[in-house]
């Protein structure tokens, strides 16, 4: 039974425009929750009744709540083609939104990347509204790499325009060698959200 029988089932909808939003959807592409938006069906009730039908929880989620440490188990270029996303972190378990639990494709690629990263996960049923907002948490992690990565690299220039050595600088070769490392790893921050391939 798809989620349109479902809602017929529940009295949400008749067969009449069940039949009508099938149509648009196949017609137009649309999302069937945009078509049932348009059919006076609130989106409240839509992301409720999808829950349900699924049996996946239902989130709400705040995008300043959810740790920057979520988001290395999941590459960005995965999120956005898939429509999942790291929205949290309990006890060792990576709970992660998605747009759409129904579709079999991005579950699989989900437990790909869950095995790859050795990371079991649980699923949650988000709106898109959140997921589109989500996103931007890549963006900002990114930005605070860059940040990072600057004023590292403000502090060897300016030890260069001094002309002092290393050294000199206060700095000992143990200390210089820590300071690749640093950004080192820093760079592979960034590189594990940007740089991971897609699926």
């Amino acid at each position: 039974m798809d989620f349109l029988n479902y809602l017929v089932k529940r009295g949400i909808i008749d067969e009449a425009t069940s039949e009508k939003i099938s149509t648009t959807v196949k017609k137009s592409g649309k999302d069937i929750s945009e078509v049932l938006l348009e059919e006076g069906i609130d989106r409240e009730s839509i992301f409720s009744l999808k829950a349900d039908y699924l049996q996946i929880p239902a989130r709400s989620v705040n995008p300043k709540e959810v740790p920057p440490e979520a988001l290395k188990h999941i590459p960005k270029e995965s999120a956005e083609r898939y429509g999942f996303i790291p929205i949290g972190l309990s006890d060792g378990v990576l709970d992660v939104g998605m747009v759409d639990p129904d579709n079999l494709e991005a579950r699989d690629a989900l437990q790909f990347i869950a095995t790859k990263f050795g990371k079991p996960f649980k699923i949650f049923l988000i709106t898109r509204e959140d997921f589109d907002a989500l996103i931007e948490n890549y963006r900002s992690l990114m930005g605070e790499v860059h940040q990072a990565l600057t004023e590292l690299g403000e502090e060897s220039i300016d030890i260069v325009r001094r002309g002092e050595p290393m050294e000199e600088a206060g700095a000992t070769p143990q200390e210089e060698t820590k300071f690749s490392q640093d950004e080192a790893a820093l760079f592979s921050r960034a590189s594990s959200t940007q740089s991971e391939p897609a699926l």
